[in-house]
């Protein structure tokens, strides 16, 4: 789903050249309609004043200890739907796909959640 940043349009299948409504050729890129609904969703509430620092496509690096020296070494990034701040708290956001995760996915949340940093699964 493509969403024109200009007039709001949703564009399904492959991203157009320019927006069908209003030309404009920027749009917010999401991987389905679910996540797409819940971008809007979280907007409406950031202009309202609910949240604040809303991002989406947040890229968390998961780290691990290197034995031999003890630092930490990056080993994987978890790319969260979406990441923002409510009552001064830090919410990253992964939107859930009807089918079930990957066990790919399901890991590295796991990673992230140990690291500290809680996932919330939108449905």
């Amino acid at each position: 789903v493509h969403i024109c940043r200009g007039c709001g349009l949703w564009h399904e299948g492959k991203k157009p050249p320019a927006c069908t409504s209003c030309g404009r050729m920027d749009f917010d890129d999401f991987m389905s309609k679910t996540e797409a609904t819940w971008w809007v969703q979280l907007l409406r509430r950031q202009e309202r004043g609910f949240i604040d620092q809303l991002e989406k496509q947040v890229r968390i690096p998961l780290l691990t200890v290197h034995h031999g020296t003890g630092k930490p070494v990056e080993w994987a990034v978890f790319v969260a739907d979406f990441r923002w701040r409510e009552a001064g708290e830090r919410i990253v956001a992964e939107v859930k796909p009807s089918t079930g995760m990957s066990y790919d996915a399901e890991l590295k949340i796991r990673c992230c959640e140990a690291m500290g940093i809680p996932v919330k699964l939108l449905t």
